[in-house]
């Protein structure tokens, strides 16, 4: 669940995709996606996030996409497949990422 000082993920698989959403709330002072008076601070953006994920398949490519990095421009990750485990480093969140799995 979203936490105040967290990053919060969200996922859903299909056949051939898995997409994951990355939120960051760190230094939020409430868990309100609308600020209206502008009181929320601003997230500090975290760099190279490493992430270990468990793939039952063999994985194709990983992009990852967000309105904070290249005007929302996908871009493709590196990673690497062992034992059932796929690591790859996200290279910033700042508000929201969105990953995408492609599995063969």
């Amino acid at each position: 669940p979203s936490q105040p000082g967290k990053v919060a993920f969200t996922g859903r698989e299909f056949e051939h995709r898995q997409v994951i959403h990355l939120v960051n709330f760190s230094g939020a002072t409430s868990m309100k996606w609308r600020d209206s008076r502008g009181t929320q601070p601003e997230p500090a953006e975290l760099k190279n996030l490493n992430l270990i994920l468990d793939a039952g398949k063999t994985v194709n490519q990983i992009w990852i996409a967000s309105p904070d990095r290249n005007g929302g421009i996908p871009e493709t990750l590196d990673f690497v497949q062992t034992s059932g485990k796929v690591t790859f480093t996200v290279p910033g969140l700042k508000y929201w990422d969105m990953i995408v799995v492609e599995y063969q």
